[in-house]
């Protein structure tokens, strides 16, 4: 459990380092960081529906953090 719960961290940092990158200009082509971009993508594509954008701001990462955090919760109690 703990190897399940180590690796959603470490996708919880690859999400938090996609969010800083979309603050400058990146291009998302590059190996690097299109490697960010593919990884983080699928969660994002499923919560962009659920919360659309609000005055041009996206609010998708934040809902896949909590999300995530409450994927952690229940895997730490088991």
């Amino acid at each position: 459990m703990l190897v399940v719960i180590a690796f959603i961290q470490f996708y919880k940092f690859v999400l938090f380092a996609r969010i800083l990158l979309s603050w400058f200009r990146v291009n998302w082509r590059s190996q690097y960081f299109y490697w960010i971009a593919d990884v983080t993508e699928p969660i994002l594509r499923f919560v962009r529906p659920l919360f659309p954008t609000m005055g041009g701001i996206d609010f998708s990462p934040i809902i896949a953090f909590y999300l995530l955090d409450l994927i952690i919760g229940v895997l730490a109690r088991l």
